[in-house]
């Protein structure tokens, strides 16, 4: 017949511990290895901030000059072929007298 006794709560749980601790063990002793170094820094990147503002600096960037977007003008982000192409279609057609175009091609890409 089967009198085994159950093991204690107790021999369960430290032996649970057990492993819990060797399992973390390893997992350090893994991280140590493929920890990258820290990279070095230069001492005037390290050096102390001065706490004083410099107030000639700050009226410097108060006085620039500042432009509105009516200002600067329409920009344009096309391709220049495609501005070459249209602008020769257009001048080819204006020099053999024919009828003006209304509608110029896109030749964009």
């Amino acid at each position: 017949m089967n009198n085994k006794k159950p093991l204690p709560v107790i021999v369960v749980f430290a032996g649970i511990t057990t492993i819990t601790a060797f399992v973390w063990i390893g997992f350090e002793i893994i991280r140590t290895y493929n920890k990258k170094p820290e990279p070095s820094v230069s001492s005037k990147i390290i050096e102390q901030l001065d706490p004083a503002l410099d107030i000639t600096t700050l009226t410097n960037i108060v006085q620039r000059i500042h432009l509105e977007d009516s200002e600067i003008g329409d920009i344009s982000t096309t391709n220049k072929k495609a501005n070459e192409k249209e602008t020769t279609l257009e001048t080819k057609t204006e020099k053999e007298g024919a009828p003006e175009i209304t509608e110029t091609e896109s030749f964009e890409q």
